[in-house]
């Protein structure tokens, strides 16, 4: 009975290096065409290599500077309207109606009225958020609420005057 070893073909290879196992491994082949950035090159209709041609070709410019993440926000900061919250503390809101009505009530006064006029335990739901993070959710659900028409402005008025006068 003849093992696989025995009926392999004898190789002639010469250039096989000592310190490969295989026997048509060398030197000059090992580690190539597996993986990515190895074997071939790309032809140069490949849209890879037309990149790289054209990043080789371009003049070197300086890069524009990327605003940090202070400054982009300050572009945002730029149009919120500065007010005195429910506390008298400085804060500040993105001035639409809405917003207007909400100045003044505090958080749990927010999510007291967006409970009653949704017909929802928003204080259960958001009891994991911290104040602002209530006050901000409340809010927004009462603005999604206006924006589908299931409430109007004008309810939301009533209601927060009597929240007040409470």
């Amino acid at each position: 009975m003849t093992t696989k070893a025995s009926r392999r073909k004898p190789t002639t290879d010469t250039t096989a290096s000592a310190s490969t196992d295989h026997p048509k491994r060398t030197a000059k082949t090992k580690g190539v065409g597996r993986g990515k950035g190895r074997g071939k090159a790309r032809p140069k209709s490949h849209p890879a290599a037309r990149r790289m041609a054209q990043q080789s070709e371009a003049p070197a410019t300086a890069p524009t500077p990327t605003p940090t993440m202070s400054q982009h926000l300050g572009s945002f900061r730029e149009a919120y309207t500065k007010v005195k919250g429910a506390t008298g503390q400085a804060s500040a809101h993105c001035g639409d109606d809405l917003a207007s009505l909400l100045v003044g009530l505090g958080p749990t006064e927010v999510v007291a009225l967006a409970s009653k006029l949704l017909n929802l335990d928003l204080a259960r739901d958001y009891s994991h958020l911290n104040p602002g993070q209530r006050r901000m959710n409340a809010g927004n659900r009462l603005r999604g609420a206006v924006r589908a028409g299931r409430l109007t402005l004008s309810k939301i008025e009533t209601a927060s005057r009597q929240a007040r006068a409470a």
